[in-house]
């Protein structure tokens, strides 16, 4: 399977969602940082702009990350070792790509299609499983692809859910 290009803007929309509120945030600051990236294409600066949008994808991406490794390990998510290996990953292709970016040898549109299509595929699929863990299994057993019905007096939902919820089952 090849990459598709992804040179116009990601829409952040409901199915990027993986049900956990603030990964979901973080998820779209993500994808606004790849299409900062993707924007510095044909700009006058380009360069120097793609080099700006790279630093931030880097910061947020390690931000991100380590906050979504930290909570796979208070959930005791069993699949956090491969999860944590696409990450890895991510970060050395995205390094190995900035070196040759620098070096002159990629372009903004490589490292945006392989930002793009990292991110799209990651969320879609690794990170979905993930909240179907959280949101499903971890918190509400029978609930594995959603929350539970709301009312009052449910079970809380999202990253404020495993923060109450996590230091019960260790």
């Amino acid at each position: 399977m090849g990459w598709t290009q992804t040179r116009q803007p990601i829409t952040w929309s409901s199915h990027l969602s993986i049900g956990v509120p603030g990964i979901d945030e973080e998820h779209r600051l993500l994808v606004e940082a790849h299409n900062d990236l993707a924007s510095a294409w044909g700009s006058t600066a380009e360069h120097e702009v793609a080099a700006r949008a790279m630093r931030d994808l880097f910061a947020y991406a390690d931000y991100h990350f380590r906050h979504e490794e930290e909570l796979m390990r208070d959930a005791r998510y069993p699949e956090l070792g491969i999860h944590r290996r696409q990450h890895l990953r991510f970060i050395d292709m995205l390094m190995a790509l900035d070196a040759h970016f620098t070096a002159g040898r990629a372009g903004v549109l490589d490292i945006s299609d392989f930002v793009g299509n990292w991110l799209l595929t990651h969320i879609r699929f690794t990170d979905r499983q993930l909240g179907e863990y959280l949101c499903g299994e971890y918190l509400f057993g029978e609930y594995l692809y959603g929350a539970p019905p709301t009312a009052a007096g449910a079970a809380p939902v999202g990253i404020d859910a495993i923060s109450q919820v996590a230091p019960l089952v260790r």
